[in-house]
């Protein structure tokens, strides 16, 4: 895509998505590489601060959402001894009725900061994990943002130094009224969720929207350097309609250089764009060459598990040519 040496080299990690689910079903056979896993949809904030956990229907069990939790973690900590895990923390889910929308939950799960903090960090302690996330996307007002912002930033205190605190955002979001560039930087990270903005052709998640998203940050004044480019594995067709397809099932028809193939859908059958390798490719040396942090891909469980094939190791290829190149240059 481009190539703009940089001198030292900066770490570069790959990060990938994981549900509590994928994580509790996870071997060693055909992993792909990866050196940051966040848990998705196992832990959940209440109204009063409390994080709260789903539980499981597998084979016809009920399993607690702890025992899943921890049975993920032990599952990644065997096949990726070398990578950290964190649990993404969402209010999307009711408990004890409590009739809230999502924005009103969350709003009163922050304001309820001590119970909140030691909340984390016995999530933190117990699970033996090495971070924190939020999914906190679409705050309604002013007030909203405020109320998450301030609990981070008191959260951040509390937090060992060797723990990540990261959040996922919507380059909109950002902007002095809303998400500044002060109020993010108690986060180590922050992944850009650049999957869905479509340009004129109805693709989703293309160079240029990537490419876009990214400046706006810069121009807000977002350090580059703390965010990870979010990475779709799965695809909508061009037509604006809603199926959302899984990279894994396509892999094998969609050519090297290619983003569209063809679909049946609901008994039609549709163009549909996926992030291929090259663009993946390209989005990664992307990445790289104006210094990010690094790549974070939606979901694992939709990669291929070809590795030649995968689009998690062709991030990985795509960042171990540049780094090759970037040390050949250097020495």
């Amino acid at each position: 895509a481009y190539y703009i040496p940089s001198s030292p080299l900066s770490p570069f990690s790959v990060t990938s998505y994981i549900t509590a689910k994928a994580a509790f079903f996870l071997t060693d056979k055909n992993k792909n590489p990866s050196d940051v896993f966040d848990i998705i949809y196992s832990a959940y904030l209440d109204k009063d601060g409390n994080v709260r956990f789903p539980a499981y229907y597998i084979d016809g069990e009920k399993i607690s959402g702890e025992t899943v939790l921890a049975s993920g973690v032990a599952n990644i900590r065997a096949s990726y001894p070398r990578a950290r895990i964190l649990v993404t923390v969402l209010g999307d889910r009711e408990f004890d009725n409590d009739s809230l929308t999502v924005q009103q939950r969350h709003s009163s799960a922050f304001s309820n900061k001590e119970v909140l903090t030691a909340s984390l960090l016995d999530l933190l302690s117990e699970f033996g994990l090495d971070g924190i996330s939020f999914d906190y996307e679409y705050p309604v007002s002013k007030s909203d943002y405020s109320l998450f912002t301030d609990f981070c930033a008191y959260f951040d205190a509390f937090l060992p130094e060797n723990k990540l605190f990261t959040a996922a955002v919507s380059a909109w979001c950002v902007d002095r009224s809303r998400l500044s560039a002060g109020s993010l930087s108690c986060f180590d990270r922050v992944t850009l969720m650049a999957y869905d903005d479509p340009d004129t052709r109805g693709c989703h998640s293309t160079f240029y929207s990537a490419y876009s998203q990214l400046m706006r940050l810069k121009k807000q004044g977002v350090p580059l350097n703390r965010i990870s480019l979010g990475l779709p594995l799965y695809s909508k067709p061009l037509d604006g309609s809603s199926s959302v397809l899984s990279y894994a099932d396509y892999a094998d028809s969609l050519p090297f250089f290619d983003n569209v193939t063809y679909v049946d859908c609901d008994g039609q059958s549709k163009a549909c764009y996926f992030n291929g390798r090259q663009l993946v490719t390209d989005k990664t040396s992307l990445a790289q060459d104006i210094g990010l942090a690094g790549v974070s891909v939606w979901h694992y469980a939709l990669d291929s598990s070809d590795p030649a094939l995968s689009l998690l190791s062709t991030a990985d290829r795509a960042r171990g040519r540049r780094a090759t190149a970037d040390q050949a240059e250097l020495a």
